[in-house]
């Protein structure tokens, strides 16, 4: 067509062109020609380039894509700043962020654009960005199930886990495959909360904390499971009644976590870190200190741990 029609060609490239590029993926390798003969059409236009360059990246040439990408110069389409920001991920961090934060700015009434931000600004540590954001987008979508578990992240990476706690218990979130990663976020917020009442040696409270931590909220969206490893309450909560000089109660749960322990032994499992704490409390201490490696427990959480037990 584009040989033997030029006019008739020219008149369907002006039509693509005009489309919106809103859920335009192309994947197919056949598209390659056409695209690089409608870009070489028309220079100036972004959508080809960007199409080409969606399809390039699909197909491993990171080189050709990332070319094409910076030639695009600076559409006013947010999905363009979005793709090419997670494009740039695996090349310069720096770059996603300003991209990310473009999309943002041409876009304020797409809730994605400030989901991923927020996200990244998280996964960089930039906490306080992260919160900064997450307010702002919470009051653009107060009904934006994501938008209040990214202010609830946010909330907790600032250690605000109070507010982030009466936010978890205000959510609907119905069951989906992602949904055991918000009962985490209940989970951690808890136990966070109850490290916060043991420093200051409100055991009672801290307890109740716990206790909390170890049920399934209906209103998270995710149903308790068959044999759920909750030996990082269950040893906050030793310690807890240890304090409370309940000995017996204590080592009763101690002894429920090595038994967990065991039993588990071969698999990979973060809460090994507090089987083995036991181990080493008990005078297994290379077992315990093995096993408290191969957990591979946050860092920060270790931290508060460790200001605990000493």
């Amino acid at each position: 067509m584009k040989e033997s029609n030029q006019e008739k060609s020219q008149t369907y490239l002006k039509k693509a062109q005009a489309i919106s590029p809103w859920l335009v993926f192309p994947f197919r390798e056949e598209s390659i020609p056409v695209f690089e003969w409608a870009s070489q059409e028309e220079p100036e236009d972004w959508k080809s380039k960007y199409y080409l360059a969606l399809i390039f990246w699909s197909k491993g040439r990171v080189e050709e894509a990332r070319g094409l990408f910076d030639s695009c110069g600076q559409p006013d389409f947010a999905p363009f700043y979005l793709a090419r920001g997670h494009f740039y991920k695996s090349v310069d961090l720096a770059l996603s962020l300003q991209d990310f934060e473009t999309a943002v700015n041409v876009d304020k009434r797409y809730w994605k654009t400030w989901h991923t931000l927020i996200d990244f600004y998280n996964q960089l540590g930039m906490s306080e960005k992260a919160l900064e954001s997450a307010l702002q987008a919470s009051e653009h979508f107060p009904k934006e199930d994501f938008i209040q578990v990214d202010l609830v992240r946010a909330l907790m990476g600032n250690e605000r886990y109070a507010e982030a706690a009466e936010i978890l218990s205000g959510l609907e979130i119905l069951p989906y495959e992602g949904a055991s990663d918000i009962h985490n976020l209940f989970v951690l917020c808890h136990v966070n909360l109850s490290l916060e009442n043991i420093g200051k040696r409100d055991y009672e409270q801290a307890i109740k904390d716990l206790e909390l931590a170890k049920t399934y909220p209906e209103n998270l969206g995710t149903g308790r499971p068959y044999e759920p490893d909750q030996r990082m309450q269950d040893y906050l909560l030793a310690v807890c009644y240890e304090r409370l000089r309940e000995k017996d109660r204590a080592e009763e749960i101690r002894k429920a976590i090595n038994d967990f322990t065991q039993e588990h032994l071969t698999e990979d499992l973060l809460n090994h870190y507090f089987g083995g704490l036991v181990l080493l409390e008990s005078g297994q201490r290379r077992e315990g200190r093995a096993l408290m490696r191969k957990a591979k427990l946050p860092e920060e959480l270790q931290r508060k741990i460790r200001s605990i037990v000493r």
